[in-house]
C-alpha cells in the first residue's frame, strides 16, 4: 500500500488543467536550517572489509542511513604529540577515500569506494565519516536565500562550501553532480546527494518571534470584543445545517503563522501550554511565548496526525509505506517529550468516554492494508513506560477512528458511537443500531493522506484526519461542538480539503431525537480544531486555501453559556409562536 501525502498521480492532471485557468501566487519562505544542519550532521561508522572486494558500514536502517550518502575513509594517520610535554594528543586522520552508500540493511550498509590516493589500501577497522570533507553547492532559483546559505555554512563547517548559484543556466544536473546540492525552487527546498534525494521539504513561513503572544491570565478571561468580519470573511455554509441560535462574535486569543493541524491547550506542572502538531514536527509551547519545545519525528514513516489527550499525553499516529501502523504514544513533562511507547500497530485516538471533559482514554483501531481501518477496536491502558491492551470494544461495522466520539449524548446511560463513513456522512450508533444521520457530508479537514486500494496505484482512496470533538457536560447528558467545513467545487476536484469552515453543536431533545445546530459564525478558512478548555469553547481558524498560501492559524473562543442562552430563547420563541 502507497501512502501519497502531497499531489498524487491521480491527480496531477486536473491540478495540471486548473493551473491554466488560475494563477497560483509566488511564494518565499524561509530555509530550515535546523532540520538540514540535521540531515546533514557528520556521523562516524567503522569500514567493514570482504576478501571479495566489497565493503560496508557497520551502520545501517536503524541509523538513519539512506542510499546516496558519501562517507569519507580515513586513515589512522600520524601521531600528534604535544612538544611541552611529550604526550600525545591522538592521531590525524588523513582522508583517503569517498564511500557512496549503494544498499542498505538494518544494521550495516554496502558502499563503493573511490580512492583519493591511490597508493592507500582499503582494510576493515578504518574510520567512515558522514557528510566529512564532501563538496556542496546551494542552488537559489529566485535569489532571495544567500542569508539562509551563510547560516548554513557556519553551521556545517565540516562540508567543503563551494558556491552560491542564483543563476539557473549555471545550476548543476543534480542526477549527475557528485557531491551535495541544495537547490530551492519556489516553495520547495530538495536535498541531492551523489545523484539520489535525501530529503523533500517546503519552506518555513514567519519566525516563531512574529507570533502574537497572551499571557496566562488571557487564557482565563476575554479578550476584545471582535466581529468576525474584522478578521476573516464570512464563508459558504454546510448544506443542511440550520442555523438555530446566532452569536454576533467571538472573542481572539491569538495568531500562528504557520499551517496547525491538531491543536489544544493543556496544563501541565500548572503552567498552560499550547500543545500543536504542523508539517515540521510535534511542540509544546507557554501560552506566554517564552518558551517552546519540539519533538521531531526521524523514523521512515509518515505522520498521517496526532491525537491530544490530557496531561501532556499524545498518540502520533505514523503509515510506513508498505508495512502499516507504527504509531507513537509520547508524554510531555519536565519540559521535554517523552516516548511512552512506539511501533504500535495501532491507529490510536484519545476519547471522553466519561463526559468528564477529558479525554483520558486511549483507543486503537487495527490497520488494514485494503482500506486502512481494521474491524478490530481495543481500549489501551496508559502505564509510566509502557502501554497495555486491555479489551476489544464493539463498535459498529464500518466504524472509523478518525473523528469518532463515544459518549451519552441522550442521557440514556450508554454510549453512543459517532463517527464519518467513506462518504463523509456523519453517523450515530447505540447498541450496534443507527440511530441518526446527518444529512449531507461534511467538508473533510486539511489533513488528509490518500492510500492505495490494490496494485494499481491509480485507485485510491482519500482519507480524512477529521477533527476530533469536544464533549459538553449538560448535566444528565451530553452535548457535542464539532468542526462543520465545506469544500468548494474547485477544491473538490484538485484535492477535496476544504475552503469554509464553523462549529456546530450536537444535541439530544427530551425525546431522544438528535440535531445539529449551527454558531452563526461562519469563516472563509476551514476550522481545524475544536476543544474546551476553563469551560470556554475553542476553535483553530485556518486563513487559505489551495489556491491562497496558507500563512495563519487564528485560535479563537466563544462563551458556550451565550450559545446555550441563544438555543433556549430560539425554543421559548417558537414554542410562544404555536
Amino acid at each position: 500500500m502507497t501512502v501519497l501525502l502531497n499531489i498524487i498521480k491521480s491527480k496531477i492532471l486536473r491540478v495540471l488543467f486548473l493551473s491554466v485557468i488560475f494563477i497560483i501566487p509566488a511564494y518565499a519562505g524561509t530555509i530550515p536550517i535546523d532540520r538540514l544542519v540535521k540531515e546533514l550532521k557528520v556521523v562516524d561508522a567503522t569500514l567493514i572489509s570482504f576478501p571479495n572486494g566489497l565493503f560496508f558500514i557497520n551502520k545501517g536502517s536503524s541509523s538513519g542511513v539512506r542510499k546516496g550518502e558519501l562517507w569519507t575513509i580515513f586513515s589512522a594517520g600520524d601521531p600528534v604529540e604535544d612538544p611541552a610535554t611529550g604526550k600525545s594528543l591522538g592521531f590525524f586522520q588523513i582522508p583517503i577515500g569517498e564511500a557512496k552508500i549503494t544498499s542498505i540493511a538494518e544494521n550495516f550498509s554496502q558502499v563503493s569506494i573511490k580512492l583519493l590516493d591511490k597508493s592507500k589500501k582499503i582494510k576493515s577497522g578504518m574510520a567512515a565519516k558522514r557528510f566529512d570533507k564532501v563538496d556542496i553547492l546551494f542552488q537559489d532559483s529566485d535569489g532571495l536565500h544567500f542569508s539562509d546559505y551563510e547560516i548554513l555554512r557556519t553551521k556545517l563547517p565540516n562540508l567543503n562550501w563551494k558556491a552560491y548559484l542564483d543563476d539557473e543556466n549555471k545550476f548543476k544536473d543534480s542526477g549527475t553532480y557528485r557531491g551535495i546540492l541544495v537547490t530551492v525552487l519556489k516553495d520547495r527546498l530538495t536535498l541531492w546527494c551523489a545523484g539520489e534525494v535525501l530529503a523533500v521539504c517546503e519552506l518555513e513561513e514567519k519566525p516563531l518571534s512574529s507570533i502574537h503572544y497572551l499571557g496566562t491570565d488571557s487564557l482565563q478571561s476575554k479578550a476584545p470584543h471582535i466581529i468576525p468580519e474584522q478578521l476573516l470573511l464570512p464563508g459558504i455554509r454546510t448544506p443542511g445545517l440550520s442555523r438555530e441560535a446566532a452569536l454576533q462574535s467571538y472573542d481572539f486569543v491569538t495568531t500562528f503563522n504557520e499551517l496547525i493541524y491538531n491543536f489544544k491547550i493543556c496544563t501541565i506542572n500548572d503552567e498552560p501550554y499550547y500543545i500543536y502538531l504542523t508539517k515540521q514536527a510535534l511542540y509544546a509551547q507557554r501560552t506566554d511565548g517564552s518558551k517552546r519545545f519540539q519533538y521531531t519525528y526521524d523514523g521512515f514513516g509518515d505522520v498521517v496526525g496526532a491525537s491530544l489527550g490530557e496531561d501532556g499525553l499524545i498518540a502520533l499516529n505514523i503509515l510506513v509505506q508498505y508495512k502499516g501502523m507504527e504509531s507513537q504514544v509520547l508524554r510531555f513533562e519536565n519540559n521535554k517529550f517523552n516516548l511512552i511507547a512506539d511501533n504500535i500497530h495501532y491507529i490510536l485516538g484519545f476519547f471522553d468516554m466519561d463526559g468528564n471533559g477529558d479525554s483520558e482514554s486511549l483507543i486503537g483501531q487495527e490497520y488494514n492494508q485494503e482500506n486502512f481501518y481494521g474491524i478490530n477496536t481495543s481500549l489501551f491502558k496508559i502505564e509510566k513506560n509502557s502501554i497495555k491492551r486491555m479489551e476489544k470494544l464493539f463498535l459498529p461495522s464500518g466504524f472509523e477512528l478518525f473523528g469518532s466520539f463515544l459518549t451519552d449524548l441522550d442521557g440514556n446511560g450508554k454510549n453512543e458511537v459517532g463517527f464519518y463513513n467513506s462518504g463523509s456522512i456523519l453517523n450515530i450508533y447505540e447498541d450496534g443500531e443507527k440511530k441518526w444521520s446527518f444529512s449531507s457530508p461534511m467538508g473533510g479537514s486539511l489533513q488528509s493522506f490518500s492510500i492505495s486500494l490494490s496494485d494499481d496505484e491509480a485507485i485510491l482512496r482519500d482519507i480524512f484526519v477529521w477533527s476530533e470533538p469536544a464533549v459538553i457536560d449538560m448535566g444528565d447528558k451530553k452535548g457535542l461542538a464539532l468542526v462543520t467545513n465545506q469544500s468548494r467545487l474547485i477544491s473538490r476536484i484538485v484535492g477535496g480539503n476544504p475552503d469554509t469552515g464553523g462549529v456546530g453543536i450536537l444535541l439530544a431533545d427530551k425525546n431522544g431525537k438528535f440535531f445539529l445546530n449551527s454558531i452563526d459564525i461562519n469563516f472563509q478558512g476551514p476550522v481545524q480544531s475544536v476543544f474546551f478548555y476553563n469551560g470556554m469553547l475553542y476553535c483553530l481558524v485556518i486563513e487559505g486555501n489551495f489556491f491562497s498560501k496558507i500563512t495563519k492559524s487564528h485560535l479563537i473562543t466563544f462563551s458556550l453559556d451565550s450559545f446555550i442562552a441563544a438555543l433556549n430563547q430560539k425554543a421559548t420563541d417558537v414554542k410562544n409562536n404555536q
